[in-house]
């Protein structure tokens, strides 16, 4: 075929004589791609395959490579031929070129390529090929945003419906939300943290069925929370556990809120949104940490009978936890800041039993003694008195 391929050529650029001009214009393109099939067999030129986006190495460098002499032969002669004339196989000779350079990882040649075919045979099925290869090449290019504006460009026009109607408009509608998400992770990825939180927002309120939706109102949050904009931030952990309360997502996001209304002084909301994480996610890892925050927080509102229920039952979900002894320390002391010289006294009496025998509350033990002295003191018994304020030294003594 490469002897005839001479002779079309021949032929075909001879501008004193177009007779013969179109049939040796097709008989050339027809010459060369015969003779690439014939080279591809023979194992001279390389087989070169299709590799698309799930089969790539993520993270490693694309570089394009040279397209074989021959090939590029073949692509000559076809767009040669299509500049100037009509031909039922315009639409499967331009793909097959496009296609070619996608091959070889020359992304912007094949992309431009498949464009033109979108628009020159929109209602042929190479068509929607042709458009998935755009997405699938900007996909690789990580050039999300633009993966977003062609798909915009596609459903706002006529030709989706030549690409198979409602169900490709819904193939791509899910493309653009994956793209949206990775452009907004992108965009964190750079530290640009503000456009990035716009972006999974404005997601979210385009798509409010999208699958990560939750992850996405989350990582907008986190964003906001970069930029020391928490009260915003603590909004979208609200948004989470309002619009998605059964999301993996929304027992961190309330534990976010109620720490976020504490640092801006809204200790109700803080309690209140503690104590629903307590009560609504029972399996939360922060579940601990949100009721002792709870206790604490009435505690420091001086709302002691408040705090000291939290507080015991903190002590009965959390028995194993290291600050128990801690927190039964801590109830009592709830007791002496409302002069509860009694209750005070029962409660260190509860610590002294549990924990007398303890070497690591040898310090506390003492406390509590000196303590309880101090509180039949108030309570003017002196005997009781005496008799705590004995024990309080020998306590220390061997300590």
């Amino acid at each position: 075929f490469s002897k005839a391929a001479d002779y079309y050529k021949q032929v075909r650029d001879n501008e004193a004589n177009k007779k013969f001009h179109e049939d040796a214009s097709f008989s050339l393109y027809d010459c060369y791609a015969k003779e690439v099939e014939i080279q591809i067999k023979k194992g001279l030129v390389e087989d070169r395959k299709v590799v698309k986006l799930d089969e790539r190495e993520k993270g490693k460098t694309i570089s394009p490579s040279e397209i074989p002499g021959l090939i590029k032969n073949r692509i000559e002669a076809s767009d040669y031929y299509l500049t100037r004339y009509k031909t039922d196989t315009a639409s499967a000779m331009s793909y097959l070129s496009a296609e070619t350079f996608y091959k070889y990882d020359q992304f912007p040649e094949a992309i431009g390529r498949f464009k033109q075919i979108v628009q020159l045979f929109p209602k042929e099925k190479v068509a929607q090929y042709a458009a998935n290869y755009v997405l699938e090449t900007l996909m690789i290019a990580g050039d999300w945003k633009q993966v977003e504006n062609y798909i915009l460009e596609i459903v706002r026009s006529d030709v989706v419906k030549g690409f198979g109607g409602e169900e490709f408009k819904k193939s791509l509608e899910e493309i653009k939300r994956g793209a949206i998400f990775k452009y907004a992770g992108s965009l964190d990825e750079n530290k640009n943290y503000e456009i990035a939180a716009n972006e999974y927002i404005r997601l979210v309120d385009e798509n409010k069925d999208f699958p990560d939706a939750d992850k996405a109102l989350n990582n907008a949050a986190l964003a906001f929370s970069k930029l020391k904009k928490f009260d915003t931030a603590s909004k979208l952990y609200q948004r989470i556990v309002d619009e998605y309360p059964k999301s993996d997502f929304a027992h961190v996001a309330l534990f976010n809120v109620g720490y976020n209304a504490e640092r801006f002084f809204d200790y109700e909301r803080a309690t209140k949104s503690y104590l629903l994480l307590v009560d609504k996610y029972p399996n939360s890892e922060n579940r601990a940490d949100a009721l002792f925050n709870a206790a604490l927080v009435l505690q420091n509102l001086q709302k002691y009978p408040d705090a000291a229920i939290q507080y015991e039952k903190y002590i009965k979900l959390f028995p194993k936890k290291d600050d128990i002894p801690d927190i039964y320390f801590q109830i009592a002391l709830l007791w002496e800041k409302q002069k509860n010289w009694n209750k005070l006294i029962e409660a260190l009496q509860v610590v002294i039993r549990k924990y007398g025998g303890d070497k690591k509350q040898n310090e506390r033990i003492v406390e509590c003694h000196f303590k309880i002295a101090e509180a039949y003191k108030k309570l003017r018994n002196e005997k009781e008195y005496e008799k705590f304020l004995e024990l309080t030294i020998k306590k220390y003594d061997a300590y």
